[in-house]
């Protein structure tokens, strides 16, 4: 049983776009999952994406925001009781020595009752990024935070270097949406394998379809699960729990 932390919705036609998904629940045994509205969706419509929903109790909506997010459209997304919001900051198109744009968005955000999720792949077509400049900025806004964040791809080729700065902040989970997948037969699996054997209480999986496709990832995934060894408990954790306890009161 499987909760699929990251699929996207970048189709216009959001019906369709969730009925293709609910035709591959059974096959891959996915029981919910999170579905979010890209910000680069040329039909970005949030009461349009929520109302979607209604035939769809399975999935959970996520906005992505986008540069210009003010105080009123956090609100509407709160009052249509969506309960996650994405940063991704390659999107926004921001850099991160920008620590004022982000401080501030994210001040608007904790006003509300969302959970954040934060895109950590900081390899952008035209600027290259510090290594280190996107985790200390992340580390600045989690510090002293009761909100819950998901690392989104739990910062890629740096994963276990984020495993360090976040592992004692429980208010911090890693996604590992698109990680599993570009980095397979990598020396990163074996970060992977240490993950999932040493945090499983907070990690997070997803396969980023449409770009990446659920045979793909899930077929990667239970290699790595097989590989680590771990119980039932752990894999549980991993594949469902951990997301359902963020969600589901």
């Amino acid at each position: 049983m499987i909760f699929d932390s990251n699929i996207r919705i970048s189709n216009k036609n959001y019906n369709l776009a969730l009925k293709n998904i609910r035709s591959k629940q059974k096959q891959y045994g996915i029981k919910h999952a999170i579905c979010l509205l890209c910000s680069k969706n040329k039909n970005y419509n949030i009461a349009e994406f929520v109302e979607t929903f209604k035939d769809y109790k399975q999935f959970y909506p996520a906005v992505e925001l986008r540069k210009k997010t003010s105080l009123k459209i956090l609100n509407n997304i709160s009052r249509k009781k969506i309960k996650l919001v994405k940063i991704h900051p390659r999107h926004i198109n921001v850099h991160f020595t920008n620590q004022k744009y982000y401080l501030d968005l994210i001040k608007k955000i904790y006003k509300f009752n969302f959970i954040i999720m934060w895109c950590t792949l900081d390899s952008w077509h035209n600027k290259v990024s510090g290594s280190n400049e996107q985790l200390d900025l992340l580390t600045k806004i989690t510090n002293n935070s009761h909100k819950k964040f998901i690392l989104m791809h739990g910062g890629g080729p740096d994963l276990l270097k984020y495993y360090e700065k976040f592992r004692f902040n429980e208010n911090v989970y890693l996604d590992l949406s698109y990680t599993i997948h570009h980095y397979k037969n990598t020396s990163l699996e074996n970060d992977i394998i240490f993950l999932f054997k040493k945090f499983d209480k907070r990690i997070v999986t997803g396969t980023d379809y449409p770009d990446i496709k659920f045979k793909e990832y899930y077929k990667n995934l239970k290699k790595l699960i097989t590989k680590a060894k771990i119980n039932k408990n752990k894999r549980s954790n991993i594949l469902f729990n951990n997301i359902k306890k963020l969600l589901i009161k």
